[in-house]
């Protein structure tokens, strides 16, 4: 289980960098790859299997499963 107090400014620090449209797959590949924080390579693991446009989409889907 993900842990639910991430702090957007976690992800935020976590995803400097990445480039948008990106499936959760390669979100959390590059989290993975970019030393992010264990929790939040776990949260992305829980999202919705889709591609996301923008830092938009992620953080709507983090609400939605936090």
């Amino acid at each position: 289980m993900p842990d639910k107090d991430i702090a957007e400014s976690d992800v935020r620090r976590c995803l400097q960098g990445i480039s948008f449209p990106v499936s959760r797959q390669e979100l959390v590949q590059y989290a993975k790859n970019h030393d992010c924080l264990p929790q939040v390579v776990e949260l992305f693991q829980v999202l919705p299997e889709r591609d996301l446009s923008g830092l938009g989409d992620l953080l709507e889907d983090l609400h939605e499963v936090q």
